[in-house]
């Protein structure tokens, strides 16, 4: 199964791109900014990032570049 990271300050796009995600056969983790994402990053392993690029803390971009 295709495992995806949601990162985003808002908890109800989070929580509505988490339901279609999963009803297409993903599993899904979120996050609400890019130091949490970091840190389940490194449990839940994601096979894709989904992130939101304005954030409080860290930035979708910041992250990505991290991850990067």
């Amino acid at each position: 199964m295709r495992r995806v990271l949601v990162v985003d300050d808002e908890e109800n796009l989070r929580l509505v791109t988490r339901s279609f995600l999963r009803r297409d056969g993903y599993e899904v983790e979120t996050a609400g900014n890019g130091e949490e994402a970091l840190k389940l990053i490194e449990t839940f392993g994601p096979d894709y990032v989904l992130t939101d690029v304005r954030m409080p803390k860290m930035g979708g971009l910041d992250l990505l570049s991290t991850l990067k």
